[in-house]
């Protein structure tokens, strides 16, 4: 069994597109692709996958598709032989098969790291999961924080409802931690993921007035002795800032571990003269000639001008 969960977009958001009636598909925010049953690559499958995938698509007038595909997820083999997979940066993760205490992480990790966690808990500060979702509204507000600090585009500010649907989407899949001061101060939150054999690092937050004490080291610290302790085998951290593995973010998490892994997506698209059509209507809107030969946005059509 194979399965490539998707979301489907109208494409009429886009000012140059605001009279056209279209839709293309994006996988959600964070790390998709398929996941498969089989262990292994199967040719025929794979080529069954992707006829089936490509008619589907036809069928529900799906003019493009684009899938960020996990890392730590063997998949590319199903989509390979249909559309283009292209290699678009790194991710950090952490093994948790290697160790069990917050020490023997911090072994694991850069010196700066390694100071701040047992400087901190040697502060007092401590790090427990918020079951109830109790520190939700303060954890918000810190991601707002955190977000301000980074200069964030606006896309990055979740709202409450997204929040709120994703506990509701994913249950006790989805894991809130919280650092506090020894003075019982809200000092940093993570929300964490997990499925199967794997943590997935989703957001963090912290308060404007805490954020030279470090507190995420800690949490990320205690959530991978968390995950060891009830058999995960990976705590994956993410990439930088747009794939980016040279900016603060990716530096940041590479101080957790060395392991790190090939980020690769999936661009596909379905009704090529649909597709052409909606990148000459982008062209005549911005005012522009022809494209860039090694243009890299994909799909092209949603491409901000600015990327010109």
């Amino acid at each position: 069994m194979c399965a490539l969960p998707f979301l489907i977009q109208d494409v009429r958001g886009l000012p140059w597109l605001r009279d056209v009636t279209c839709f293309d598909g994006t996988s959600v925010y964070g790390y998709g692709g398929p996941v498969c049953s089989l262990q292994g690559a199967d040719p025929a499958l794979a080529m069954e996958f992707g006829n089936s995938l490509r008619a589907t698509l036809r069928e529900q007038g799906i003019i493009s598709l684009f899938c960020r595909l996990h890392p730590l997820i063997e998949s590319e083999w199903l989509l390979t032989d249909v559309g283009q997979v292209v290699r678009q940066g790194t991710t950090v993760s952490i093994p948790l098969d290697t160790a069990s205490t917050v020490d023997e992480f911090a072994a694991m990790m850069s010196t700066s790291h390694r100071y701040d966690v047992r400087r901190l808990r040697s502060a007092g500060v401590v790090v427990e999961e918020d079951v109830q979702f109790s520190m939700l509204a303060e954890f918000i507000a810190a991601y707002h924080q955190t977000m301000r600090r980074n200069q964030a585009s606006q896309w990055y500010f979740f709202d409450v409802q997204y929040f709120e649907s994703l506990r509701a989407a994913l249950g006790d899949r989805l894991r809130l931690f919280v650092a506090r001061s020894a003075a019982g101060e809200f000092m940093s939150a993570t929300l964490t993921f997990i499925c199967g054999d794997i943590m997935q690092y989703h957001l963090a937050g912290t308060p404007d007035q805490f954020r030279r004490d470090s507190a995420s080291k800690l949490i990320l610290a205690e959530l991978a002795v968390w995950g060891a302790q009830r058999g995960f085998r990976h705590f994956h951290l993410g990439g930088g800032l747009g794939a980016s593995d040279e900016d603060g973010l990716f530096r940041f998490k590479q101080g957790f571990s060395s392991r790190t892994h090939a980020f690769r997506v999936f661009r596909l698209v379905v009704l090529q003269k649909v597709y052409d059509d909606l990148c000459e209507l982008r062209r005549q809107a911005l005012g522009m000639i022809r494209d860039h030969p090694a243009q890299p946005y994909f799909p092209l059509y949603r491409a901000p001008a600015a990327a010109n």
